[in-house]
């Protein structure tokens, strides 16, 4: 059985025409086109250049691949109208050619490109952040860390709804730690690391994607005893962590796969392909489903571009690499063929959707009736507390005009006390004088 985790692009354009475009030892980076259900022959597009290379979408139809050739300079291909124009907008400067392993995404009418190096050590890279607008202007490098992990694919990207940009990505520092960093365009710097989780060993897969402004990891955790995949969403402190799944064998290649606000996560292990998903923003997870694993798969990525939105949707799955049209796993083939996700036709994952929906529903009304006589009793509270207020307000004018009236015979009395004082001393002096 054999699974494979290289780049391997699945492109979707506006006009429907499917792509297939990924690279091979002996030919390079390679193509081919679907058009009414049929492939055309394989395409040669770069013979001598690293095996790391990015396909993004562009608007009007144009596809984008950014790959680094035999002499170590980033080349910028753009294919429109039937042809292919190229561009290098990165030469390498060094002695000895370090290889990049590029990724890249288009977002607010720029291409956003990273790349990473082997400049220190061995055991870590530097991960460098451009971008480049549609006049092919671009910017220079900043510098997002220099102490990235290592690895086949050491980090992931992706935007949140706010334009923001998110890079994840694992570093080591007495454990290795899984973060991530946002892009402030206000200062236009890369923020702190935050971390997600730790391990005592390497996270071997880890898998980006953001969905109402909130960041979403799938990553697999190893350990001497089990291996488990966690789902966590959230942004900064505030992370929700979902363990999906326990196995003593290997788990491979988790991906996401976004459609509306719902967010599939998929993955490989035991020779199954197991999924489940999220329509809650990543809050919980229905019913895991299973399905057998054909005798050869590819992890694929899968690129959209809605012209309407100005927005290209990046999702990850599974392909056969026979015909490129097998997709895996099957509960999202109708989801691709109809894109109508929601129809009277889909399958039961659907059915179970809707009746989560239902049951929000049947929730909402119940809390509506809930406010509904809460608004009764506050409204009746309201009423007594007028009426205290009214009663007070009375007690009030009573309390003055009982004060008044003690002032006024305050004033009498001491005005009485002072008369008798002035009888008794008026008295006493008549007597003395009779003396």
């Amino acid at each position: 059985m054999k699974l494979s985790n290289d780049n391997f692009y699945t492109i979707r354009m506006s006009s429907n025409d499917l792509w297939n475009i990924t690279y091979n030892q002996n030919l390079g980076i390679i193509y081919r086109q679907c058009v009414n259900r049929k492939w055309s022959n394989l395409f040669v597009l770069q013979k001598d250049c690293n095996k790391s290379f990015v396909t993004i979408l562009l608007p009007k139809n144009k596809l984008c691949l950014i790959y680094q050739n035999k002499d170590g300079n980033i080349v910028l291909s753009i294919y429109s109208n039937g042809q292919w124009e190229h561009k290098e907008i990165l030469k390498w400067k060094g002695n000895k050619i370090k290889k990049a392993k590029l990724k890249a995404l288009y977002s607010k009418n720029k291409i956003h490109i990273f790349y990473s190096l082997n400049l220190i050590s061995d055991s870590s890279e530097i991960v460098f952040y451009q971008t480049i607008d549609l006049n092919l202007n671009i910017s220079k490098p900043i510098s997002i860390d220099d102490t990235i992990f290592s690895s086949e694919n050491p980090f992931d990207i992706s935007v949140l709804d706010n334009g923001s940009l998110v890079i994840l990505y694992e570093k080591y520092n007495n454990s290795y730690e899984l973060g991530y960093k946002i892009f402030n365009y206000t200062n236009n710097k890369w923020s702190d690391f935050y971390t997600i989780d730790t391990n005592n060993e390497s996270h071997n897969y880890f898998s980006l994607c953001c969905n109402n402004n909130t960041i979403h990891c799938l990553y697999v955790k190893n350990s001497s005893s089990e291996n488990v995949l966690v789902h966590c969403s959230g942004l900064f402190l505030d992370l929700n962590y979902i363990t999906i799944f326990k196995s003593t064998n290997n788990i491979s290649m988790p991906c996401f796969f976004k459609f509306k606000d719902t967010i599939w996560d998929i993955w490989i292990s035991n020779k199954t392909i197991y999924t489940c998903y999220s329509n809650n923003n990543g809050l919980n997870i229905g019913q895991i489903r299973q399905e057998k694993l054909p005798k050869s798969l590819l992890k694929s990525y899968y690129l959209s571009f809605e012209d309407k939105y100005n927005l290209a949707f990046n999702n990850s799955l599974y392909v056969t690499p026979d015909n490129g049209l097998s997709f895996f796993p099957k509960t999202l083939y109708d989801l691709l063929k109809n894109n109508n996700y929601y129809s009277k036709n889909s399958d039961s994952m659907s059915k179970d959707i809707k009746n989560y929906i239902d049951n929000v529903q049947t929730k909402i009304s119940d809390y509506k009736k809930e406010l509904s006589h809460k608004d009764k009793i506050i409204n009746k509270l309201n009423n007594m507390l007028k009426e205290e207020k009214n009663k007070l307000s009375m007690y009030i004018t009573k309390l003055n005009n009982i004060e008044n009236n003690y002032s006024s015979l305050k004033s009498k009395y001491d005005i009485l006390i002072d008369e008798k004082l002035k009888l008794e001393a008026y008295k006493s002096n008549i007597n003395n004088s009779k003396k």
